[in-house]
């Protein structure tokens, strides 16, 4: 249970304020016992004063009485004996005012009344006698007279010795309360002592100290020492700031280390992209970048990397790192389905044991307690490329922060792998090439001077180009890998050091995030050109109509919110084309026409002219138009009219739209004014034939008769060789 700090310091000045009411309270009742006890002493000093001018008074008062039966007595006896009676009669009322402090007194004192009343009426009575003198009656009432006044003068006395009786006694209790009065000083003034160290001893204990022990231990963290933790067992808010102090700890030394394998994390990745870069044979890539992999801190150093080879569904191990001989000739070749790294390639997804179970098939006596991470390395097209295997300690706890940067690594290693083999394919290819250029060469020498020539050597170009698209698919897809990482990365430290980053920090890594989006999508197109003379067109009688319609559903958004009239002039005929690539050439083109438009009443128009051998479309719009210095210059690779904040997009969407048509073998221009709108037009042969593919150079020579048949079969044979081996080159690469 905690109890505050207010609580305990409001329970020590609490017992203190009992303290001292109670110190108080004892001191004034001592004082007020020893003011009564003065008072008492000095209304007995006035008691013991009037009782002796009683006395006096009593045996003065019977004087005048035994003067008056003398003979020769004087006549004004009475007279004295009523001031004498007077006076003491005064005396007892002043004694009865003062309050008696016991029953005692008062019985004392009505006796002596009453003995005086006696003693009065008796003197009275000898007082009425005539003749007084020698009268035997008077005689025995002053006999009377005289007894009692010997009683009240002696009861007096009895009053006053009981008085100086009591005095003594309060006098005594007077001294009992001075010692007891200086008894109770001392006692505060201990307690206050005792107080003042309990006090002292408890700001010690529950302040003081714990401040100094938090003190001394945050400066020993300051030095380094981040497993120092503070150790305050008080139940309040120091103790609660003790517990706040070492979770503030514990979260500064989990920072710490993220940032540390975060760092470690960017150190593999960028030596990884350093030997991607590096002119060496893929072997020899691969065992550096298990070199590279196993000193990272969440894995035991051992591991190795697998490839499918030329064997399908098996994995051959390639690079190793501290795997036993056992392990090493065992897993040597791994069919896919079995122990944890065949399962691995087969699901396509990472798959994590922290200890040996039912699925590690691959085991032998004596194998040590371990787990894995198992990484399938997958290219761009879904192929299976091959396997990251990590050793990982018995225990060990998987989270989604190893898995991404395990990601990362086996892309970057499926970039590797792909653009090694292409290198290697593409070697073996130029030299078969440059073989069957001087076997053509040889068998051709003769015709160099004829126009003929000229499409052999645009063969050659094409051939040319296409190795070079072959190299821009390579380049665009080893450029993702790292782009993708740079964009995880920027995004982790966004995500998790935002509280600790600048706005101006935060601008940059935005800045890098959106730049790499646009690499990205920029990638895309390259990809997207490259893609385009990879794959196999399907060539099917379309409906042009229905194409449109498509369009104009996956357009409906853009053609709505502009309010753009489309208008389709004439029936539109069936041609024979590659339904989805064309699809993209009319959405590309109506799109733009959308896009660039700056009126009011966006109109676009699309039409059909036959052309005899050829299908003419046109697509005519109202826009901002088109100066003539740019009519062929929109068509190059990621060419904007605009800026590039002002419209979205590459660039390169005209680029593709061109690419299709060629692919088509038609053609595609523009004509346009500024400020009236455009026209693109764009022709597409009606024979399927001539869209799949011309003739051989061959044909073209044998039908033109610049050689004979025999003269060409040679370099027919060379040609369809190259064929051949251009198409294997498409398949390894798996486009």
């Amino acid at each position: 249970m905690r109890i505050k700090i207010e609580t305990k310091i409001g329970g020590v000045l609490l017992i203190f304020f009992i303290e001292l009411i109670i110190f108080t309270y004892s001191v004034y009742v001592i004082d007020k016992r020893h003011n009564q006890d003065h008072l008492k002493l000095h209304k007995s000093a006035e008691k013991m004063q009037l009782l002796k001018n009683l006395q006096i008074g009593l045996a003065q008062v019977v004087m005048p009485a035994n003067d008056f039966l003398i003979p020769g007595g004087s006549p004004d006896e009475p007279e004295n004996f009523k001031i004498l009676s007077g006076n003491v009669e005064g005396l007892i009322k002043k004694i009865n005012d003062i309050k008696f402090g016991n029953v005692e007194e008062g019985r004392l004192m009505k006796h002596i009344e009453k003995e005086y009343i006696e003693l009065k009426n008796t003197a009275l009575q000898i007082f009425s006698i005539s003749d007084a003198i020698g009268n035997i009656e008077a005689g025995k009432l002053m006999e009377k007279m005289d007894a009692v006044a010997d009683d009240v003068i002696r009861d007096a006395e009895n009053f006053s010795r009981f008085i100086h009786s009591e005095n003594l006694q309060i006098e005594a209790k007077s001294d009992m309360t001075k010692t007891l009065f200086s008894l109770v000083m001392l006692i505060g003034i201990m307690m206050n002592i005792i107080f003042i160290l309990g006090l002292w001893f408890f700001f010690k204990r529950t302040i003081s100290s714990p401040i100094i022990h938090l003190r001394d231990t945050a400066l020993e963290i300051a030095h380094g020492d981040m497993k120092k933790r503070v150790d305050i067992k008080l139940k309040d808010e120091i103790g609660e700031l003790g517990t706040v102090f070492n979770y503030m700890v514990d979260a500064l030394r989990a920072s710490e280390e993220d940032i540390r394998q975060d760092s470690q994390i960017q150190g593999i990745l960028n030596k990884l992209l350093k030997i991607s870069l590096e002119n060496i044979p893929l072997e020899e890539v691969l065992k550096k970048a298990i070199s590279y992999l196993t000193p990272w801190s969440k894995v035991m150093p051992k591991g190795g990397i697998f490839l499918v080879e030329d064997k399908p569904g098996v994995l051959v191990l390639k690079a190793q790192q501290g795997l036993s001989a056992e392990i090493q000739t065992m897993c040597a070749s791994v069919p896919f389905g079995r122990c944890l790294c065949g399962k691995a390639v087969l699901s396509g997804e990472i798959i994590f044991s922290g200890h040996i179970d039912e699925r590690h098939e691959n085991q032998y006596k004596g194998i040590m307690p371990h787990g894995h991470y198992c990484v399938p390395i997958i290219s761009m097209d879904k192929e299976i490329l091959g396997m990251i295997n990590l050793y990982l300690d018995e225990g060990h706890q998987a989270n989604d922060k190893e898995k991404e940067f395990l990601h990362a690594v086996a892309n970057i290693l499926a970039g590797i792998i792909e653009r090694k083999k292409i290198e290697e394919h593409q070697k073996l290819t130029l030299k078969d090439l440059e073989d069957s250029r001087r076997a053509i060469k040889n068998t051709a020498e003769d015709l160099m001077e004829s126009n003929e020539i000229l499409e052999y050597q645009k063969k050659s170009l094409e051939d040319v180009n296409k190795e070079l698209d072959d190299f821009t698919y390579i380049v665009s897809h080893d450029l993702k890998e790292p782009l993708r990482s740079i964009d995880a990365y920027s995004k982790f430290i966004i995500d998790d050091y935002k509280d600790k980053l600048s706005e101006e920090g935060r601008h940059y890594l935005e800045r890098v995030r959106a730049n790499t989006e646009r690499m990205k999508k920029l990638i895309e197109d390259l990809l997207e050109i490259s893609r385009l003379k990879k794959r196999g067109s399907t060539i099917e009688e379309v409906e042009t109509a229905e194409l449109i319609t498509e369009v104009k559903m996956r357009l409906e958004y853009a053609i709505k919110q502009k309010g753009v009239e489309i208008i389709i002039k004439g029936k539109l005929p069936k041609i024979f084309c590659d339904r989805i690539r064309l699809t993209e050439v009319f959405l590309n083109l109506i799109s733009n026409a959308i896009k660039f438009n700056d009126k009011q009443k966006p109109v676009i128009e699309i039409g059909y002219d036959d052309q005899g051998d050829l299908h003419k479309f046109y697509i005519k719009d109202n826009g901002i138009g088109i100066k003539e210095e740019y009519f062929e210059k929109i068509f190059e690779i990621f060419q904007r009219l605009g800026k590039r904040e002002d419209v979205e997009g590459t660039g390169a969407g005209l680029t593709i739209v061109k690419k299709i048509i060629q692919i088509h073998k038609g053609d595609i221009w523009v004509e346009s004014k500024p400020g009236e709108g455009s026209v693109f037009y764009f022709t597409i042969p009606k024979d399927r034939s001539v869209i799949l593919g011309k003739k051989l150079i061959g044909e073209i020579l044998l039908e033109r008769k610049l050689v004979t048949e025999d003269d060409i079969k040679k370099a027919l044979e060379e040609q369809q060789r190259m064929g051949r081996i251009n198409k294997g080159g498409q398949d390894g690469r798996g486009t």
